[in-house]
């Protein structure tokens, strides 16, 4: 009706005069019916709410009632499963999934059953499915707002395998009552689903079954029957309510029996996971040769938080993990690992007694690039180790950290205590730590108020302070000095592996960039060996002159020259200066580098297959340098992101500004993997190459500073840079006088800084 009248109003028969009062006869009219509906809604919006989500069940999953609380979910069942791994996430998903396909109606569309990846952050699966009206029950690792608007709108229901990360869901499971009594979970399940006692039971034998499969059999099993089918010793675990008992367990007749389970099972990638009868024999055998969770090696019979052993990527050029492991880190690093497990619990978080410090990174902090802060996380673990603290990260800005970067040894992404408003900087150059830790002992925790910054203690002071001097000799660690452990690439690349390693999205991504970019291996070509052969491929190479010795880039790609070039920007104010430095390298000074690697290269008989791969935050600059000289590669459609600036103006953004981020914080990482993963690094004046530097380590690695980089600059090993956001210098520690230098440049400048700040 109101449409109606108010077309007639626009556009209706005869002049202006004579509909003049019929308008203004229809604008009472119009209140009045509008007045009638908003009076109509208020009173009865419950009931309309029913009615209309009843009415159109290819757009509403949820049946609300009068008092606001969900009632039984109705088909079509659009189920999507949020969880971290090894928290309970895939038996919440197959149960999940073996309801759907029970009580999905006879001649309804199939269901879809599947995995979304960290890649895919449009949620396109999920937008199709709800388009064709078919239900589907969809897992994913990774939580995201528009799940969180999806199922608001009533689009589909989140199930959650834990708490903590989507709070928001209809249902979360918790671990420790899934490890007590798991298949009480399908009890819990009933009434969200209007299940009967007959369906109860009938998924209970069913997930009973699916228990033992999951627990011992594919890449996925158990990180326990892992250690066991490695020969490692597990008797200290069988008393632990999730050590699964495969060995007792018949596994063939579990196979045969959940095989003809009425309940309809779908197989999800069967080269992982258990997908028919015969496969907990072929896993087992497999798992029996050394290999851990989802194919990677196990290296040791030590559990490290969630998994089995010390994992080495590379198999595939991936990122390599600290081939040495725990050991070979530093005694003080490894006695502050120990105390901070000793501080955390896994399920609970920071038990009590223990003393906190927390570096914070939040909406409306200026935090830095990427590099930045990931330096200043690092001195917040030095800062924490020095004062006997269990360090914790907060760092949510511009999207939680734990998406590109996951934790190692230390459990760092451990729940936030309450006691959240207590700021101290501990890190400006004019504090005394000693003095500090003597004023902050009745602490109980608190944030740091910054870690970069010229104002701000750099790494370098920070190793040299003589609370880190004395921390180390208090325990009879000065072997470690002489061996000069505690300089600045060498504490950095330590610290790193010990808190973070590359999350797999990340990892997945960086073998895509390297591809897209034209790095993999081609087959051989001259009938020396098979296209598929990677026997015949490694043969063709040692005809060449090549071996796997000769670099360190896994086999699948072909050795490259890591470049990064900062097209400029304004780095923060460098010490004893009042102006801004640019940190623009021109690119002709980039390209000339590369000519002189690879002029060194070419007297080991190596430069006809030496390429680089080049990222910048230039897309021009890429576009330049690549028609400059062919061998070098770059991939167009990278996302060009700095995880600060980027992240502070959306306005401009087309798409979602939280899957932007998203994709650009991917990018970014995997992009750092690769110039980790480099078998020559060149270094410019950014933190973004320098972070790269600090993680894939100084020892016996090839990495070069553009601003020396002559023609014998890759021929020397093992140089000690240091580098921080505003240097003017960046030294190679590896020389005494050098290093002296470095050191009076910094002492002059806090000399004219102190003078002023009095």
């Amino acid at each position: 009706a109101l449409s109606v009248i108010s077309q007639h109003m626009a556009g209706g028969h005869g002049s202006n005069a004579a509909r003049r009062p019929f308008a203004n006869n229809n604008a009472v009219l119009i209140f009045l019916l509008i007045g009638a509906v908003v009076t109509q809604f208020l009173i009865l919006s419950p009931s309309l709410t029913v009615y209309f989500r009843e009415l159109s069940p290819a757009a509403w999953t949820i049946v609300v009632g009068d008092d606001g609380q969900n009632r039984v979910l109705k088909p079509p069942y659009r189920i999507l499963q949020v969880g971290a791994p090894r928290t309970g996430s895939t038996f919440q998903f197959q149960l999940l999934d073996a309801i759907v396909s029970l009580k999905n109606p006879s001649g309804a569309p199939d269901g879809t059953s599947t995995f979304l990846n960290p890649e895919e952050w449009r949620a396109a699966p999920i937008i199709d499915a709800i388009a064709e009206n078919r239900s589907f029950t969809i897992k994913t690792h990774f939580d995201h707002p528009v799940f969180r608007e999806f199922q608001d709108r009533n689009f589909l229901s989140v199930f959650a395998s834990s708490p903590d990360v989507a709070p928001y869901a209809i249902y979360s499971q918790e671990r420790e009552r899934l490890v007590e009594c798991p298949l009480c979970e399908v009890d819990r399940y009933q009434p969200i689903f209007g299940l009967s006692n007959d369906e109860v039971a009938m998924l209970k034998e069913h997930m009973d079954l699916y228990s033992s499969i999951r627990m011992c059999c594919g890449e996925q099993m158990s990180k326990y029957e892992i250690l066991r089918l490695n020969g490692c010793d597990v008797e200290q675990y069988k008393d632990l309510p999730d050590y699964p008992r495969c060995e007792q367990k018949d596994l063939e007749d579990i196979e045969r029996r959940f095989a003809a389970s009425p309940v309809p099972f779908h197989a999800n990638n069967p080269e992982v996971n258990w997908a028919k009868p015969g496969d907990c024999a072929r896993f087992s055998a497999e798992i029996a040769l050394g290999k851990g969770f989802n194919g990677r090696t196990v290296s040791s019979c030590e559990i490290r938080g969630k998994f089995a052993g010390d994992f080495i990527h590379g198999a595939a050029g991936k990122v390599q993990f600290r081939k040495e492991g725990f050991d070979a880190f530093p005694p003080w690093l490894k006695k502050y690992i120990k105390f901070h497990h000793s501080a955390v619990d896994p399920k609970k978080g920071l038990r009590p007694g223990f003393r906190y410090l927390i570096y914070e990174c939040k909406d409306g902090q200026t935090c830095g690039g990427i590099g930045t802060r990931v330096l200043g996380m690092i001195k917040a673990l030095y800062l924490a180790m020095i004062t006997g603290r269990v360090l914790i990260i907060d760092s949510t800005y511009p999207a939680p950290l734990n998406t590109v970067l996951k934790p190692n040894y230390i459990e760092w992404d451990v729940n936030v205590p309450e006691n959240r408003t207590v700021y101290f900087d501990d890190l400006a150059f004019y504090n005394r730590i000693k003095a500090s830790m003597v004023k902050q002992a009745s602490v109980p925790g608190y944030r740091l108020a910054g870690t970069a910054g010229s104002e701000r203690l750099r790494l370098f002071e920070l190793l040299e302070t003589d609370a880190m001097r004395g921390h180390v000799r208090a325990f009879k660690w000065g072997k470690g000095m002489k061996e000069r452990k505690l300089f600045v690439p060498r504490a950095a690349h330590d610290a790193f592996w010990a808190l973070f390693q590359f999350d797999d999205a990340v990892l997945a991504r960086a073998e895509e960039l390297k591809e897209h970019a034209g790095l993999a291996r081609r087959p051989p070509t001259n009938g020396t060996a098979a296209a598929d052969d990677r026997n015949g491929t490694a043969a063709a190479e040692a005809a060449m002159g090549e071996t796997a010795s000769d670099f360190e880039t896994a086999s699948d790609f072909l050795p490259y020259v890591g470049l990064h070039h900062r097209h400029g920007d304004r780095a923060m104010v460098p010490i004893g200066r009042s102006k801004f430095r640019q940190r623009h390298v021109p690119r002709e000074t980039t390209m000339k580098c590369y000519s002189n690697l690879k002029k060194t290269w070419k007297r080991k008989g190596h430069a006809h297959r030496i390429t680089a791969y080049l990222a910048s935050d230039h897309l021009r600059s890429k576009i330049i340098m690549g028609k400059r000289d062919r061998t070098v590669r770059y991939y167009e459609n990278v996302n060009i992101f700095h995880v600060d600036k980027s992240a502070r103006d959306t306005s401009a953004w087309t798409t979602n500004p939280l899957i932007k981020i998203m994709y650009g914080m991917t990018d970014m990482m995997a992009e750092v993997a690769v110039l980790v993963e480099s078998d020559c690094l060149v270094l410019n004046q950014s933190m973004f190459s320098f972070l790269a530097y600090y993680i894939r380590g100084p020892d016996g690695r090839c990495n070069v500073h553009v601003k020396s980089c002559d023609r014998l600059a890759g021929e020397s090993q093992s140089k000690l840079f240091a580098y921080e956001t505003g240097d003017a210098f960046v030294p190679d520690l590896t020389q005494r006088y050098r290093r002296k230098r470095f050191k009076k440049i910094i002492e002059k400048a806090r000399k004219k800084q102190m003078r002023q700040y009095w």
